[in-house]
């Protein structure tokens, strides 16, 4: 097994929930199909090639001032409150060959804004945060987590050795 990996993560979300009971299997073969994208949307992929046993860490993040409410003023005029909220995703992984496999320790977190509610209140903010260790096979897609209600989130990875 060679001494690099690039690992892909891929985050989908689904405009609808997904069916109770569906197997791991059965969900990767949805996320898989070519025609996913009408019934889903990819949110990102990071691609991150690791040194075999080595912790790796890859972060992406943004700030962005927000409305936290308002305040009248003597005068009469209205001034917004304003914040600055970070949003962003971090992984971080560990990726040991076994045999003709590789385990996989990972640790992913995100965070986003949700679409506003209102003028005058602070965001919604949505969080995911996922650690596992799977042992998977060069190449192959596996499932790492769904999650979800009105709408289901789903993570993918995928190791592929490096030459």
């Amino acid at each position: 097994m060679p001494l690099l990996c690039c690992v892909e993560l891929s985050e989908y979300e689904w405009r609808e929930p997904l069916a109770a009971g569906l197997g791991a299997d059965e969900i990767l073969a949805l996320v898989l199909k070519a025609d996913v994208r009408p019934r889903a949307d990819l949110r990102e992929t990071i691609r991150l090639t690791t040194l075999a046993g080595t912790e790796s860490v890859v972060s992406f993040g943004r700030r962005s001032s927000v409305t936290v409410g308002r305040t009248a003023t003597g005068r009469g005029e209205v001034m917004r409150n304003m914040q600055v909220v970070e949003f962003g995703t971090q992984v971080k992984l560990t990726a040991v060959p076994q045999d003709q496999r590789v385990r996989l320790t990972l640790h992913f977190e995100s965070s986003r804004q949700l679409p506003a509610t209102a003028d005058d209140s602070p965001p919604d903010i949505s969080t995911t945060e996922v650690s596992t260790t799977v042992t998977l096979d060069p190449g192959k897609p596996a499932l790492v987590s769904s999650f979800g209600g009105n709408r289901s989130s789903v993570l993918v990875v995928m190791v592929k050795p490096q030459p």
